[in-house]
């Protein structure tokens, strides 16, 4: 291409530009076909809490720590979780709704989105009860839900009930 002293011609730039144009759109298309997934910064799970009637309980959590606009996706557009994909348990105690348990949990859900994407089912895997645990010694009854995401992902999430301040929702 070119001799030592000697200096470089036009056909030598145009091919130096072209070369780099090409690997500029090798790499664009090798993203577009194969998009990073995942997270780097290993950061830890967020728990988080929701109360169903939207007070902030005695802890300082409640839905007023949730975003109200929903989660937002790689595309800039909201991704919300429909509350009807939420499996509720048939052993919810007297005093607890279905519509709460499922509204706790999606807006959970919610805030996963980013990370994961929005669930494609969820099923509860356990009950129990937290013998003695209630803020005047009460059991507080709780579920495990596995929730199953579009890229093959499983987090199992826990769900307690405190009467006064209702539903608490988080990984473990």
């Amino acid at each position: 291409m070119y001799k030592k002293g000697k200096k470089l011609d036009s056909k030598g730039i145009i091919l130096a530009c072209v070369g780099i144009i090409i690997v500029c759109i090798a790499i664009n298309v090798a993203f577009a076909l194969f998009p990073p997934t995942g997270r780097t910064d290993d950061s830890p799970a967020v728990e988080s809490s929701a109360a169903s009637d939207g007070e902030v309980g005695a802890d300082g959590y409640g839905t007023g720590d949730e975003s109200e606009g929903g989660a937002m996706d790689d595309k800039g557009e909201t991704t919300q979780v429909d509350p009807s994909v939420v499996a509720v348990p048939d052993n919810l105690p007297e005093g607890m709704t279905q519509t709460g348990f499922q509204d706790a949990v999606a807006r959970y859900l919610t805030s996963l989105t980013p990370e994961y994407g929005a669930p494609e089912k969820t099923l509860i895997e356990s009950s129990d009860v937290n013998v003695g645990m209630g803020p005047d010694g009460s059991d507080i009854p709780y579920w495990v839900i596995r929730v199953y995401f579009p890229n093959e992902t499983e987090i199992p999430v826990t769900v307690d009930y405190t009467k006064g301040e209702g539903f608490n929702v988080g990984t473990y």
